[in-house]
């Protein structure tokens, strides 16, 4: 598998905006003219759809590892599988695991916190104020 052209394709995608407006030429009456409305309105709109897409893949690949994370450290029946499974189908494993495993574990294992003992209270004696 030649890698190189993965690498130059990827990094052609992420500069596509750049490359597009280095490239681009307006003309006026047959002349060629600058385009300084060109980049505010294609890096306006691109700009915006990048960032979010950018901001989407950052949220699930985050989202990817903390299933795996979860998966490690909870006891779940067949980790093994699920890490696997987790590791080679990515984020629509880790959906698949969050609805139908994580949710379901969440709400069997829910931590009931021990009501605080008070500090002026004593557990031989019910009355706070004698102390000896």
């Amino acid at each position: 598998m030649n890698t190189h052209i993965f690498k130059f394709s990827f990094l052609s995608f992420l500069l596509l905006p750049v490359i597009s407006y280095a490239s681009a030429v307006c003309k006026l009456n047959g002349e060629v003219v600058a385009c300084p409305d060109f980049g505010a309105v294609f890096f306006g709109f691109f700009g915006v759809m990048w960032a979010v897409m950018v901001l989407f893949m950052i949220s699930a690949t985050v989202f990817w590892i903390l299933m795996i994370i979860h998966v490690a450290t909870h006891p779940i029946e067949n980790k093994a599988i699920w890490v696997l499974l987790l590791i080679f189908t990515g984020i629509i494993g880790a959906i698949v695991y969050y609805f139908g495993i994580k949710r379901p574990f969440d709400a069997k294992h829910t931590v009931v916190s021990a009501p605080s003992t008070s500090q002026n209270q004593t557990p031989s004696s019910g009355n706070p104020t004698s102390q000896a």
